[in-house]
């Protein structure tokens, strides 16, 4: 009867085992679905604000070529000019 016991009581610690273990790999899915999902975001955020970062650049360039363009370099150096000789 003693190596019975035995038998069930080691039988019944591998099932408890067995047990932890899934929950173990059931808790690290739903970490790890939560972890991708927050990395989706991080990824959509990341490319959104690049594109502002690339609209603000494009509209930077194209304010600058507009002021170059119509002389404003010129006439900004020359207003500078004039402050100074007063």
């Amino acid at each position: 009867m003693c190596c019975d016991c035995a038998h069930l009581s080691r039988r019944a610690k591998f099932q408890e085992e067995i047990r932890n273990l899934e929950r173990a790999k059931t808790d690290m899915q739903v970490e790890e679905a939560f972890l991708q999902d927050k990395f989706r975001q991080l990824r959509a955020e990341n490319d959104r604000l690049k594109a502002e970062i690339d609209t603000y650049r494009q509209r930077l360039g194209n304010a600058t070529e507009d002021y170059v363009r119509a002389g404003g370099a010129q006439r900004g150096a020359a207003q500078r000019n004039t402050r100074l000789c007063r």
